[in-house]
């Protein structure tokens, strides 16, 4: 097998391990309440360390209806997007209870779960 596309190649192309930081560098992280929702500030690029510029500022989910308010950054040298605030990973179920695929009783379902039952049943 060829080295170069094997694996665990292919994984440190998408993400190296250079442009990460060490599991025990992650500082004291300060928390606060967004409508309910335990949230701590990302300021900079989890891919590359950049400094991110505000893209959207203050928005609400008006599709799912998730409580907070929310703001994306955007990084200038890759332009990876994020949240900032974004929820902490104790409070992340919090913004999904009234997500479509959480809720038994909504009848809304993707075009692909209708088209698998369609064919299950032909």
């Amino acid at each position: 097998m060829d080295k170069s596309l094997s694996p665990t190649r292919i994984q440190e192309a998408r993400c190296p391990s250079a442009i990460l930081p060490p599991q025990d560098s992650r500082k004291e992280v300060k928390t606060w309440l967004n409508e309910g929702i335990q949230v701590e500030k990302v300021e900079t690029c989890l891919l590359c360390g950049t400094k991110g510029v505000p893209l959207y500022q203050e928005m609400h989910d008006r599709l799912f209806d998730a409580p907070g308010v929310w703001s994306h950054l955007r990084c200038l040298r890759d332009g990876h997007v994020w949240l900032s605030s974004r929820p902490t990973i104790n409070d992340i179920g919090k913004v999904y209870t009234t997500y479509y695929t959480h809720n038994s009783t909504n009848t809304q379902r993707s075009i692909l779960v209708s088209f698998k039952n369609e064919k299950k049943f032909r």
